[in-house]
């Protein structure tokens, strides 16, 4: 049987990123631990405890119940039947969290170990008043980091409210600049401007993420794991925003004005539901086999076509299913089928010559917004005005607001799907930007990214397909004009 001492930190910034050698070392000059170390080792002296083994969790939280490594092996060590007495400088290093306190104690139970506080009492967890008070002593404890929370929680609402950014160093992009001023504590005040190099190279990462490059190829570039990358670009503050509890706030500069964002709002909500659903492993429903699925219309049914199965010399076909309307609704279909493989090649190879004509990048500008979208788009601005004052009423004044707030954000949810906002498809723009439209489109492997840009330039009709032998013998490039000619019908969404 042993004697042990466990020592533990929360908080220590200096060992972020650092290595497991080099936090060894910096737990080692932690002042904290350091000081937990000496009153332990005074009572174990006391007590003529010898061969002490130690256990460290540095820069290691208890309250929310994550993983500790060395408290794990101290408990494997207990329940292996090591250990006698555990040294520690107040009964808070072992425990925070109400379940995991509750099962620590039921183990110490079943082997007869005892607690020792260097700064409290010495508990016999193996007697009943040993245990209850350890219960005791640990629900002050959790309470104390309730307390904590609230009072952040509060903090926190109160900044976003204010449009001011999340304690921390500033997001790549981004620097804090003195304002001159100082607080009500005398520390100076800082707000965030744009580093302009890092959010040229930002934009353009966003740009190109959303044109189908991949992110480990992005992440190589900026010198960072594609971990880190993802963080910076889904960074609210790149859109000039604050988001907390799920409510989006404007960030604002030390004069009041709202600060200047990187990107529009729309991008980065773009983004962030990108990463969401790459993190949820969701199938993208816009995303299809073939080019036309879901885009291109029958000329008798006017709805949209899918791709299944093959026709009777085994090529894939489009039909107009019996069964299906438009995305997959109930509808009555008339049954047509065509050519997948000819009607794809010939409206691929129109976009590419219509994105090569001088003036490409035009056709792919932003459509202005109309009156009735403007004002869905004015709705949406107030309604996150509310939804701010009512997260700051629910936790400055502890207001029930659950109900309010789940309707606010159905109807914004309404609005996005109206408006297209938070569902921005930002392909066309990169397109646009870029000086070979035409290009950049032949690189896209995604077949939805280029559905993105078909839906801006063209519609796609399909008209009865011709019947009987093809004519042309065994010229398959005239069969092919033929075909297409008589039952593919495109129309320009803009003028050339």
């Amino acid at each position: 049987m042993m004697d042990v001492r466990y020592l533990r930190i929360s908080f220590a910034p200096e060992a972020k990123g650092a290595a497991a050698a080099e936090r060894a070392r910096l737990a080692d000059l932690n002042a904290s631990l350091t000081g937990q170390r000496r009153e332990c080792t005074t009572v174990e002296r006391a007590d003529g405890a010898a061969d002490v083994t130690e256990f460290v969790d540095y820069d290691r939280g208890a309250a929310k119940g994550k993983p500790r490594e060395q408290y794990r092996a101290l408990i494997a060590a207990v329940e292996r039947g090591e250990v006698r007495r555990i040294y520690v400088l107040h009964q808070s290093r072992l425990w925070r969290n109400r379940r995991e306190r509750a099962d620590g104690i039921e183990i110490l139970r079943r082997h007869r170990v005892t607690v020792v506080a260097a700064k409290g009492p010495r508990l016999d967890m193996s007697s009943a008043a040993g245990r209850s008070v350890a219960a005791l002593l640990g629900e002050i404890d959790t309470m104390e980091s309730e307390l904590k929370g609230e009072r952040l929680e509060v903090w926190h609402a109160t900044r976003a409210e204010r449009g001011l950014p999340a304690p921390g160093p500033a997001p790549y992009g981004w620097r804090l600049r003195p304002t001159g001023a100082t607080n009500a504590r005398g520390l100076p005040v800082r707000e965030l401007v744009r580093v302009p190099e890092q959010a040229a190279q930002l934009r353009e990462w966003y740009r190109r993420l959303h044109a189908g490059e991949s992110l480990l190829s992005l992440a190589r570039e900026a010198g960072a794991s594609p971990v880190v990358l993802t963080k910076w670009l889904t960074n609210p503050v790149q859109a000039g925003l604050r988001v907390h509890d799920g409510v989006e706030y404007p960030l604002l500069t030390g004069t009041g004005k709202p600060v200047r964002p990187i990107v529009p709002p729309d991008m980065w909500r773009a983004t962030v539901g990108f990463f969401e659903q790459r993190r949820s492993g969701r199938r993208d429903p816009q995303r299809h086999a073939h080019l036309l699925t879901g885009l291109a219309v029958c000329a008798q049914c006017d709805r949209t076509v899918r791709s299944g199965g093959h026709d009777v010399a085994g090529h894939v076909i489009y039909r107009c299913l019996p069964n299906a309307g438009d995305a997959g609704g109930l509808g009555r279909g008339c049954g047509r089928s065509w050519r997948t493989e000819l009607v794809d090649k010939y409206v691929d190879g129109l976009v590419r010559e219509r994105l090569r004509r001088e003036g490409a990048t035009g056709l792919l500008a932003p459509t202005a917004t109309t009156e009735d979208q403007a004002e869905l788009l004015d709705e949406a601005a107030g309604i996150r005005a509310r939804l701010a004052g009512l997260a700051t009423d629910s936790v400055l004044r502890g207001v029930d607001v659950s109900a309010a707030v789940a309707a606010g954000k159905a109807r914004l949810a309404e609005i996005d799907r109206l408006t297209g906002t938070g569902t921005v498809d930002p392909v066309p723009a990169a397109l646009a930007r870029s000086p070979r439209p035409d290009r950049m489109y032949a690189s896209f492997t995604d077949v939805g990214r280029r559905q993105a840009v078909i839906r801006k330039l063209m519609t796609v009709t399909l008209a009865a397909p011709p019947r009987g032998r093809w004519p042309h013998g065994d010229d398959p490039g005239a069969q092919a004009v033929w075909y297409l000619d008589s039952c593919v019908q495109v129309t320009p969404r803009r003028p050339s």
